[in-house]
């Protein structure tokens, strides 16, 4: 017996096994030809070989086991686990069965204390199996203290009849082998530097627990090997690499020579991938001489760094190579899964991913002391949980999987980064002068290290929190445009949409414009993963204006292929998001940029749509067909559009209606019909209303000042519908074109109202100071005092004038409409008010400066020119263009929008050309000559139309 317990203890202890606080993993493999029982053995040691287990007797000092058993996967790696067997044969132990629902579920066994004592606390975990001669099956037990029952003679276990030793059971026979009582201590592992990891571990350990190979800080290491230099670039410690230079040149990549050691040349390409985004060394790196933990470590930073690039399909192929010669060690091998089942993912190959996912959760019987395995674990489960049906199982495991020591180290890696940016925001704002010389960018660092650790632990949801906090980073704290393109990539691959979107729409307005047209122009919509397909389409759908017609045309193109072969595109990425209204939505904003071809196509592909029914897909159409227009249509494509079959939802056929009104003079004169009877979505439809029938626009107005009479007196009631039609804007816009028939005492008494909601006022409020010429005088007299108690109402806790302007509700539209309607109605003392107050109140003062229409206040427009703030600049642009084509303050009004207009991004342009709308004269032309070469294709189809209106007119 002393053999075999040293055996044991050899298992447990060592024989060239890896060790961090706990369990060995041998990399010994059993032949395929090992015997199965030929040699006399018992029949349950047969079955155990028949496993790829080991089976040794214990014959001669059986106190209690039978058998010493071997514990192997299923790729019959040894696992230097040892389970002891008791084995019991013949009828008598199948005499008391214990029923359940009629059916057996199990057989007691008696013995005396001495013997369950033996088998509960020996260092090696027991089974006790009985074996049933009459059809050669065996049944058997973990014997643990919680399963074993007082008889008050002895004790008793349940042998279960659904516990049989076959293959069925193997993963419950491995959680046996790998049963332990020894606890794992992690604290101070960070000081021990890899002493205790296995050479054949120590790669994996480098890329996804770092610390336990990586020097500390704080420690004296005489000569860093490669694998230390490899755990200290994941922890992104170049300042501590190049203190080692000294008494380890290979620690600068030029030193390393196609001779030099297979780990140092590893290190130096990926070297050169994170420092200098060089990504041949990686890809050259020879390893078919190599031992198995190499190439499989050498697979993986290769794996991520093409999921880095956007190559995922390339990525898989590098892992189905590396599995393909089966050789990894059982930890090794399920990081390789791991990081097959990630591609698998983002490729849409849901059902394969979710199957290798599970197949890694063998490493909690495998290696449950092993952190790289637990991460491993970990990151699988969240795999199955992400792409599973919900349940509280799922959840209770993913949550139990993920709380891992190597996650936790990561968390620290993240909180660094997060405190030190934090801390770099506060020494801004405190304006800190100090300079520290040679610093690194500790914030950059840490965020790219929990990105490294993420990825080569195959934790997709982690890698891509981690990455889109160091995009963001990057966005904030950067002016280069190079710096742009690249974090503008890192955020869309990390599936952030959200951020994405804002981060474009930021450089759109401000500039620079370019990274956003090299990024829109190097997106591959064929290439776009599960994860970042939504993020791409959001991106080209919010640069859509500044995009070049070939950009544009490439993405519409894809866009409405793929439309039409939907259901291959969602079987292929099964996507998490309904995908047609994001097509549509990037098509929509797309279009005014493409090519008359392209547009041409976009039509044709409308006008051959089925019957739309579902609403929503109808609005996105509908949307689609109005960013188009009316005018693009042909004689033939506006035919087949309008006469398309009947049981499109109401919200395409108002779109389509829409069209006929402006092409066809027959239909919009039919709607007059409908207009008269109070019919909104007719009026919608008939397009400019100042043309409307004096019966029509009686009848359409009788029926709104109904509604906003009903809608006041519910809003004194406290009851509000929001959404739909703005009807008390719909009622001021056709009383101030048709005066003869105008209704403005529901405008009144809603503008009135102290209960009226803001959302029901405000688009009023703003079309009177847009319509004010329209509005009659005695009208304008009866409004002016309304407006001017919406503008000065005061709220709890604020006081003067300034205090109305806010964003929030409506006192800054009834402020500017005031100024509209009666410009010189705002003093100089509440003038200057606002110009002292928040952005909104300065951006609301040049807007009043712009109306008041006062030569002398170009200084104070010119001053606001050079606001920091973005909106106020906007106002002052869209001020100075209404200036300089009314003639005021020529020539230092068009000295100063040009200056304006030369900032990058595309906002003022956009603002600046709404003025090109009713102008005309000398300063029209002024400002049109500024605008020729504008980046914007919306400031470009302004112009455009600008010009065909100075056409006709002429």
């Amino acid at each position: 017996m002393w053999v075999w317990l040293a055996a044991a203890e050899g298992c447990r202890r060592g024989m060239g096994a890896h060790r961090t606080g706990g369990w060995r993993l041998s990399s010994m493999r059993a032949p395929k030809n090992e015997a199965t029982g030929t040699s006399g053995q018992s029949f349950v040691k047969a079955k155990f070989e028949e496993l790829g287990w080991g089976a040794v007797p214990n014959p001669e000092h059986d106190l209690g086991t039978d058998l010493w058993l071997q514990a192997r996967d299923e790729r019959r790696f040894d696992l230097g686990a040892l389970v002891g067997a008791q084995v019991k044969t013949g009828p008598s132990y199948f005499d008391e069965p214990e029923a359940v629902d009629g059916e057996i579920a199990g057989w007691w066994y008696r013995d005396d204390d001495a013997h369950f004592n033996y088998w509960c606390n020996h260092r090696i975990p027991h089974i006790l199996v009985l074996h049933r001669m009459d059809d050669n099956t065996s049944f058997w037990v973990d014997v643990t203290a919680d399963k074993v029952e007082s008889t008050g003679r002895g004790r008793k276990i349940l042998v279960p009849a659904s516990s049989t030793i076959d293959a069925d059971h193997f993963e419950l026979l491995l959680a046996v082998a790998s049963r332990r009582p020894d606890v794992v201590q992690w604290e101070g592992s960070a000081w021990k530097v890899g002493r205790d990891v296995a050479s054949g571990s120590r790669l994996r350990y480098a890329l996804l627990t770092p610390r336990l190979i990586a020097p500390h800080p704080n420690s004296k290491t005489a000569d860093l090997n490669a694998e230390q230099a490899i755990a200290l670039l994941v922890q992104m410690r170049v300042h501590d690499l190049c203190r080692y230079a000294e008494t380890q040149p290979l620690t600068d990549p030029a030193n390393i020579d196609p001779v030099t050691d297979s780990r140092w040349q590893l290190f130096g390409a990926l070297h050169r991938w994170l420092l200098k985004g060089e990504l041949d060394g990686i890809d050259t790196l020879e390893t078919d001489s190599l031992p198995p933990d190499h190439r499989s470590a050498i697979a993986v930073i290769r794996c991520h760094a093409y999921l880095e690039a956007g190559r995922t399909q390339e990525a898989l192929d590098v892992l189905d190579t590396a599995l393909l010669r089966d050789d990894a060690n059982p930890v090794d091998n399920g990081w390789l899964n791991a990081q097959r089942a990630r591609c698998l993912a983002d490729l849409g190959r849901v059902d394969e991913a979710r199957e290798t996912a599970l197949e890694i959760q063998a490493l909690r019987h495998v290696a449950p002391d092993d952190p790289t395995a637990g991460v491993l674990v970990g990151s699988a489960a969240q795999v199955i949980f992400d792409l599973g049906d919900w349940g509280e199982k799922t959840l209770a495991d993913v949550i139990q999987s993920r709380d891992n020591v190597a996650a936790w180290w990561r968390s620290q890696t993240l909180v660094t980064a997060l405190d030190m940016q934090f801390d770099q925001v506060f020494k801004a704002w405190g304006k800190e002068s100090s300079v520290t010389h040679f610093a690194e960018d500790v914030v950059w660092n840490r965020f790219r290290s929990s990105m490294l650790l993420a990825g080569y632990a195959a934790d997709s949801a982690a890698w891509r929190h981690s990455a889109s906090l160091l995009a963001q980073h990057q966005l904030m704290s950067s002016t280069d445009a190079d710096t742009f393109v690249w974090a503008l990539d890192l955020l869309r691959l990390a599936g952030a949409e959200k951020e994405t979107k804002l981060a474009a729409g930021r450089l759109i307005d401000d500039g620079p414009i370019s990274p956003l047209l090299k990024v829109a122009a190097e997106i591959d919509l064929d290439l776009s993963g599960r994860s970042s397909l939504k993020s791409d389409l959001s991106f080209l759908e919010r640069v859509a204006d500044a995009l070049p017609s070939e950009t544009c045309d490439r993405h519409v193109n894809w866009g409405i292929s793929n439309l039409e072969a939907l259901d291959a595109l969602t079987e292929r990425l099964k996507p998490q998001f309904w995908v047609p209204e994001a097509i549509i939505n990037m098509v929509a904003a797309l279009v005014p940029g493409a090519s008359d071809s392209v547009r041409a196509d976009v039509m044709a592909h409308v006008a051959s749509l089925p019957v739309i029914e579902d609403q929503l897909l109808a609005s996105r159409y509908a949307r689609l067909i109005r960013t188009i227009g009316s005018d693009p249509w042909t004689p033939d494509q506006a035919a087949a559009l309008c006469s398309r079959p009947e049981g499109d939802n109401f919200e395409l056929t108002q779109a389509i209606d829409k069209v006929r009104a402006e092409r066809e003079d027959g239909f919009r004169s039919s709607l007059v019909t409908r207009i008269a009877s109070g019919d909104i979505s007719a009026l919608g439809n008939y397009g400019d209303v100042t043309d409307l029938p004096p019966d029509a626009a009686a009848g359409m107005i009788h029926s709104l000042a109904t509604s906003v009479t009903n809608q006041t007196a519910a809003a004194r009631n406290g009851t509000y519908r929001m959404g739909g039609i703005d009807v008390l804007r719909t009622l001021t816009l056709l009383n101030a074109w048709h005066p003869d028939q105008a209704k403005w005492d529901p405008v009144e008494e809603a503008l009135a109202e102290s209960a009226s909601h803001v959302e029901h006022i405000v688009g009023a409020i703003d079309l009177l100071g847009i319509l004010r010429e329209q509005v009659p005088g005695s009208e304008r007299a009866r409004l002016e005092p309304l407006l001017r108690e919406l503008a000065s109402e005061v709220k709890r806790g604020d006081s003067g004038f300034g205090a109305f302007i806010s964003r929030s509700d409506s006192r800054a539209s009834a402020a500017l409409a005031l100024a509209r309607i009666s410009p010189q109605s705002v003093s100089p003392a509440e003038l200057l008010e606002l110009l002292s107050g928040e952005p909104s109140q300065r951006a609301a003062a040049a807007e009043i400066i712009t109306f008041q229409a006062d030569d002398t206040q170009i200084g104070l427009l010119v001053a606001l020119s050079a606001d920091v703030d973005a909106e106020v600049r906007a106002a002052v642009a869209h001020g100075l263009a209404y200036w300089v084509t009314q003639g005021v303050a020529r020539p230092l009004s068009a000295l100063a929008l040009k200056k304006l207009l030369a900032e990058p991004g595309l906002q003022l342009g956009k603002h600046v050309s709404e003025a090109l709308a009713n102008a005309d004269g000398d300063g029209a032309e002024l400002l049109a000559q500024m605008l020729h070469d504008h980046p914007s294709t919306v400031v470009l189809v302004r112009l455009r139309h600008f010009r065909e209106r100075r056409v006709k007119d002429s």
